[in-house]
């Protein structure tokens, strides 16, 4: 009787010790979990122009989103404003199966088929500077309400440039969907204008050097442009460069687009009247912010207008105080 007692009691304290050892071990765990070792969300960004300054504000905004609210902000596209190039690295980030996507589809027509592949994945997707051509593609849009930029771009250079309006317009691409409806809002605004044209519109490809080419032939085949429309931010140092060459810094108006450190120097240096800047760092944050939102089942606005502002020598010092 004793032994089988002694048995007894070693069995119970054996029980006891696996049953503590089994809580301890869930105990662990959960606090494993509460201590955040949960798989971070994974956002994509592509670009078209992975190194470029405005660009690369985008970078920090996505940054600065990503340390805030604790996902991993992934950067990747083309360098080159390259439609196949940025198509491609967008077939990538699809594949790659990230929580969210945040993407630049310049060319709506010809993003359609790969946004509609990462809507099947059940990926979601911001838009940013120009929309998707559906919205049942994208779960937000972030960037500058285009029929709005067009409307002060075109009423700020006739202001300064006055009659004849003979304007030129260089785009980086000609099918870039929101210079397209930059450049119709001019052409709208110059129908209730006497004696007003414009002259040509012409491509660039985002390139400074195609862009100061371009320039010239536009200037030689149309002696009588006193105005430039330009819609991409690569092209302002080169336009001075032209201006300055042929002596027309009084002749010919340039707006052009975008605050880098060297559009805003020939701005301040008087080279080129103003350029139209819109907010890449408001883009890139809330671009993230609601692909990161979406992600995690929250309702996200359908689109933000990040804005733009015009900025002369006037208020080049000051105008980011004034940004909405």
């Amino acid at each position: 009787m004793r032994k089988v007692s002694r048995i007894l009691i070693i069995c119970t304290l054996l029980s006891a010790i696996v049953f503590l050892l089994a809580v301890t071990g869930c105990g662990l765990n959960k606090k494993e979990e509460t201590a955040g070792n949960v798989k971070k969300l994974r956002i994509s960004f592509v670009s078209p122009m992975v190194g470029h300054p405005v660009w690369l504000r985008a970078k920090e905004g996505m940054e600065a989103a990503a340390k805030e609210f604790g996902f991993v902000g992934v950067w990747m596209g083309a360098e080159d404003h390259s439609l196949e190039k940025t198509l491609e690295a967008l077939e990538q980030a699809v594949a790659e199966k990230p929580d969210g996507i945040v993407c630049y589809p310049f060319s709506p027509s010809v993003f359609s088929k790969v946004l509609e592949k990462a809507k099947a994945a059940k990926i979601p997707i911001t838009t940013v500077v120009a929309d998707a051509e559906n919205v049942s593609q994208r779960t937000a849009y972030v960037g500058t309400n285009c029929e709005e930029w067009g409307k002060k771009h075109a009423q700020a250079l006739f202001e300064k440039a006055g009659n004849p309006f003979r304007v030129g317009v260089i785009m980086s691409n000609l099918d870039a969907e929101n210079q397209v409806i930059a450049v119709n809002q001019l052409q709208e605004y110059i129908k209730a204008i006497p004696d007003a044209r414009v002259v040509d519109i012409q491509e660039d490809q985002g390139n400074q050097a195609k862009a100061i080419e371009v320039f010239k032939e536009m200037i030689d085949a149309h002696p009588d442009m006193n105005a430039l429309f330009g819609t991409e931010g690569s092209g302002a140092p080169g336009y001075a460069k032209v201006l300055e060459e042929k002596k027309l810094q009084d002749k010919i108006v340039v707006i052009s687009m975008d605050d880098t450190e060297q559009n805003l120097a020939v701005v301040k240096e008087g080279k080129i009247y103003g350029i139209m800047a819109q907010d890449f760092y408001k883009i890139g944050y809330l671009g993230s912010k609601y692909a990161w939102e979406a992600a995690m089942g929250k309702q996200v606005p359908s689109e933000t207008d990040s804005g733009v502002t015009l900025v002369t020598k006037e208020n080049v010092d000051f105008y980011k105080q004034d940004r909405r």
